[in-house]
């Protein structure tokens, strides 16, 4: 019976090891034929009107428009397409996150099935279409995922060399100068690591530390140093540079928490409104058209902060009359927001499979664009691996015990990464009423592919003895691990 059930985990795994190798080969030939295109996203037309001024407000930093202008000035020079030096560079980065990442999940991974769970995870239809966009996030995922990474590999002490304080280095500065607001989230998981490690601190020592080992005071000071102090000098940056004005008001906690709390709940508080703002909505919130809805949320808040003498005085009065009345509902469309962000791979092929419009379908319609027939062969192959992927990791799950399961992966590590994933999905489910957009959940969607595959796939291509006999299994194509350890010796 034993027997059975390691056959069967066995061909299990190497039915989603031949999916998955399918996968990547439809990715790649969709990214290529590809690159010759630009999506049209509303965010594409502004970045390369700034890559042409490079004056930015609030909103926008000034790191994705001196890329594109980067890119502009590649075109000038060789006659080639603007756009293929960025789809390079983010596709370049995108692979060192992804190649980071199952490193970090599994330390002891061999070099060769690294490279093969590495392009699978860069090669999930969301991932690969941002890197042949020209919007920050690929390059801003890409960027945080080296940064939460670097964290977990210090805070799990399975790697404190200067490779990986340069890798903090970097993907904190890229994630801030990008995306600033994500600062904020990796500040949140440094303060959690460091309470961690000063509560491991003050418990019996399980070994004796050593200079490959520092002690957990210095590792504090060195997290600081390589986490927060170039975090808050990118953000320092970045303010001194936001110097136009393009017609757009500030973004301020108010405003977030008006797109949270009240945007969804303005029928129920209409009539406590003052007449002013009343004469400002529209008439029915049921029948708004969905291209209407960013244009008519900004009216109303606009009219909030002109009743309030250009302030967030009227605003904050919404909040709190919205709370008063509609308080569980908020909470439950937030969690419902957190939780479809956090599952972002289920979430993608739950909106793919039922033509639900929102969000996702913007993302849907534009990998399409340029080759139906090949991105409906490619979305279908992917959701239907995104699928088998969850079922087979369940079935691991259930029949191995989660302590086995992740036996050849740091547990300390497991849950930084499912961590950070889930502060992002925090932060962006509370800021923002507007349908789930998994532009934002782009980590969630990476790690949520990365952490399955390396779980199902990690006892047979990690280092060791019985990592080595399982590998061997895996390529051989032998389902009896009896006469493998005969073989073995």
């Amino acid at each position: 019976m034993r027997r059975r059930s390691r056959d069967f985990h066995f061909a299990l795994s190497l039915s989603v090891a031949v999916a998955v190798a399918v996968q990547t080969v439809l990715g790649a030939a969709w990214w290529v034929l590809n690159l010759n295109d630009i999506p049209k996203y509303g965010d594409t037309a502004e970045y390369i009107h700034l890559g042409g001024t490079l004056r930015v407000d609030s909103f926008r930093t000034l790191a994705y428009p001196i890329v594109v202008r980067l890119g502009t000035a590649f075109h000038s020079q060789t006659g080639l397409a603007w756009q293929l030096p960025i789809y390079l560079l983010q596709t370049a980065v995108a692979a060192w996150a992804s190649w980071y990442l199952v490193g970090t999940i599994l330390p002891r991974i061999r070099r060769w099935p690294r490279m093969f769970i590495s392009a699978a995870v860069l090669t999930f239809p969301l991932t690969l279409h941002y890197t042949v966009s020209i919007l920050t996030d690929s390059l801003a995922t890409s960027f945080f995922i080296l940064s939460v990474c670097s964290l977990a590999r210090m805070v799990s002490r399975t790697q404190n060399d200067k490779s990986t304080l340069v890798v903090a280095l970097t993907g904190t500065v890229g994630t801030v100068m990008l995306r600033p607001e994500k600062f904020y989230i990796i500040l949140i998981l440094v303060g959690v690591c460091v309470l961690y490690l000063l509560f491991r601190r003050l418990a019996p020592r399980r070994a004796v530390e050593t200079a490959q080992s520092p002690t957990a005071v210095i590792l504090v000071g060195v997290i600081a140093a390589a986490f927060v102090l170039p975090g808050f000098a990118a953000s320092e940056f970045n303010h001194s540079t936001q110097t136009a004005y393009l017609g757009r008001p500030p973004a301020t906690l108010a405003g977030a928490l008006y797109d949270r709390v009240v945007w969804r709940h303005l029928e129920e508080i209409r009539g406590q409104l003052p007449p002013s703002i009343q004469v400002s909505l529209p008439r029915s919130f049921e029948n708004l058209p969905a291209a209407s809805i960013v244009p008519e949320r900004s009216a109303v808040l606009a009219s909030l902060r002109l009743a309030g003498g250009g302030g967030d005085e009227e605003t904050m009065k919404a909040v709190w009359m919205t709370l008063d009345c509609c308080s569980l509902s908020v909470a439950g469309e937030s969690a419902l927001d957190i939780a479809k962000s956090f599952a972002a791979p289920i979430t993608l092929v739950i909106d793919w499979v039922s033509g639900r419009g929102g969000a996702s379908s913007w993302n849907l319609s534009r990998m399409s664009e340029a080759h139906p027939s090949l991105s409906l062969a490619y979305l279908f192959w992917s959701s239907a691996l995104t699928f088998f992927v969850m079922v087979a990791v369940i079935f691991h799950l259930v029949t191995r015990g989660g302590r086995r399961l992740i036996s050849f992966a740091p547990a300390v590590t497991v849950w930084i990464l499912i961590g950070g994933t889930l502060v992002n999905a925090i932060f962006f489910g509370l800021v923002t009423s507007l349908d789930v957009n998994l532009r934002y959940a782009l980590s969630s969607y990476m790690l949520m592919i990365a952490l399955p595959l390396c779980l199902i796939l990690g006892p047979y291509v990690t280092s060791g003895p019985q990592g080595s006999r399982q590998m061997n299994n895996l390529l051989t194509g032998v389902s009896s691990h009896h006469h493998s350890r005969d073989r073995m010796g």
